[in-house]
């Protein structure tokens, strides 16, 4: 226990928080599409609109824990903020633990820590998202399937799955996945009875459905059938069909109290989904698309996906590494079911597959960016002897530290393009001139319908301004003018540069040039 909690673990700690207090400050305003999502559906929650906020897309426990601080006198995206610096911190912990379980050694640990609290600040004001706390509950749960205890402890394991399926849905067939693994490590053992087996897995479901029944009973009564969510679908058929196109049409938002219709894509986008084995045509445009997202973790298209491309590697040789440790165990268990290493690598794997099928985010993968580093602190403990040369290690992190920080955090947040700091700030400023308006006189919109940073921003100025957006009006000015007057839209965005037509009914009203960048707000008189 002394060991687990050393002073190095806590000043690593106490240099995390020290930096997520610098970073705050100047990145506090930056905000993105799903954040707007989950902290107005926090605020409904909050404000007593339950059906309003229950959700097929965005699962609900992130909004559910902001909605305790709703009301707070200051916006919630702060408190989203201090909460996943929080969250990052809990990341640590449950680092410090997993690598205290594989037996890595207590100097190794705080090295790699050091390199992991830089990636968690990293992760948690890149995007604000329930992302990092899917992680680090991951990380968490982790070592409790490590131990072997999914279905030997049913009720334990029934109550895990409903909250990673309410941090997010997709969870809930990652872990289904790993309990056939399960399966096949106790029967093919007989470390169980099949009958016992078969027994427990009926019980943790159960478990499951009565702690989920009310979540999806709201779901049934609000979209008119029974799904564990509507996200799935939704992001398989965008590969197909672009169900984002509606993004680009005038859509209202989904009621009175949202901010645009990104709220509720399964509500209001009237997505399409494709059946994989439908058609020979369906199926191969299905392994087109896992073919084209394998090459992006080949090609190492981001920096993660490189990072979790050459972790799985490391993962392999650990994984080779531990099955010559296990000499003495039967095949089978040094092989495959007993081999910590082989698990982690079907853990990271089985996770990143899913969304093979769909696209594939950095932040998708995050789970697999922390165990790509863990497996590099347990190959650096197992061939370098740390204890003789403590202060060299010591100095070689620091400057590992330092060029990672630099990478990961200056240069991405700070330096061209200052998406995160200098423009997040100029739209908040500028949702201050709309902030003390009445409801009515906060209907936006963004012309023509090309997308672009307008779109974007737009949205973020709507948000801040407790206004709603309307998506794009149409480039052809006659229908735009019918669906501002019929809608009644006062403010209008519009690219910098666009020539305003004759006829365009915005020519005359307000304009306004020093909002957010690239961009003209006109508002009506």
């Amino acid at each position: 226990m002394t060991e687990k909690w050393s002073g190095w673990f806590w000043a690593i700690l106490a240099v995390y928080l020290l930096g997520g207090f610098i970073l705050y400050f100047p990145l506090r305003y930056q905000v993105n599409p799903d954040a707007i999502s989950y902290l107005t559906i926090a605020k409904n929650y909050s404000r007593g609109y339950w059906m309003d906020a229950v959700n097929a897309y965005w699962s609900p426990l992130i909004s559910w824990v902001i909605a305790l601080f709703c009301r707070i006198p200051v916006d919630p995206l702060f408190i989203f903020k201090w909460y996943n610096l929080i969250v990052g911190m809990g990341g640590l912990f449950a680092c410090n633990q997993l690598m205290q379980y594989l037996g890595i050694k207590s100097y190794s640990r705080n090295l790699f820590l050091s390199i992991l609290a830089i990636i968690f600040l990293r992760f948690v004001f890149s995007v604000t998202t329930p992302d990092l706390t899917v992680t680090v509950l991951l990380l968490f749960f982790l070592p409790y399937w490590l131990t072997g205890k999914l279905l030997r402890k049913p009720l334990i394991t029934g109550t895990w799955i409903a909250l990673l399926y309410f941090a997010k849905a997709y969870n809930f067939f990652f872990v289904t996945g790993l309990l056939v693994f399960e399966v096949a490590s106790l029967v093919v053992q007989k470390e169980l009875p099949i009958k016992r087996i078969l027994g427990n897995i009926l019980l943790l479901y159960g478990v499951f459905f009565i702690l989920a029944s009310p979540w999806l009973w709201a779901l049934h009564h609000k979209y008119g059938y029974f799904m564990l969510a509507g996200t799935a679908k939704f992001n398989h058929g965008a590969a197909r069909y672009d169900n984002y196109a509606y993004m680009l049409r005038f859509v209202a938002p989904p009621h009175s109290h949202s901010v645009f219709a990104w709220e509720d894509p399964v509500l209001k986008s009237g997505f399409r989904d494709y059946s994989v084995f439908e058609s020979r045509e369906n199926f191969l445009f299905q392994l087109k698309i896992v073919w084209k997202n394998l090459l992006q973790f080949l090609t190492g298209a981001t920096n993660t996906l490189l990072i979790v491309f050459i972790g799985t590697i490391l993962m392999i040789v650990s994984y080779l590494i531990r099955i010559k440790e296990l000499a003495g165990m039967p095949a089978i268990g040094k092989w495959l079911f007993k081999n910590e290493y082989f698990k982690i690598f079907a853990f990271s794997t089985l996770y990143i597959s899913g969304y093979l099928l769909i696209f594939v985010e950095d932040r998708y993968v995050w789970t697999s960016v922390v165990l790509s580093v863990i497996a590099g602190a347990f190959l650096f403990d197992y061939f370098l002897s740390v204890d003789k040369r403590r202060w060299l290690y010591f100095a070689l992190f620091l400057v590992l530290d330092i060029i990672l920080a630099w990478h990961s955090l200056y240069s991405n947040f700070f330096k061209a393009p200052p998406h995160y700091k200098e423009i997040a700030i100029a739209e908040y400023r500028t949702s201050r001139r709309f902030i003390s308006l009445p409801p009515e006189k906060k209907k936006m919109a963004k012309w023509p319908d090309d997308g672009g940073y307008t779109l974007f921003g737009s949205w973020y100025v709507a948000y801040f301004s407790e206004g709603s957006h309307y998506f794009s009006l149409p480039a052809d000015i006659s229908k735009a003018n019918e669906l501002i007057e019929g809608n009644g839209i006062s403010i209008v965005f519009v690219p910098a540069g666009t020539e305003i037509p004759e006829g365009f009914v915005i020519k005359n009203w307000t304009k306004i040039s020093d909002g957010i960048p690239e961009s003209i707000i006109y508002q009506r008189p």
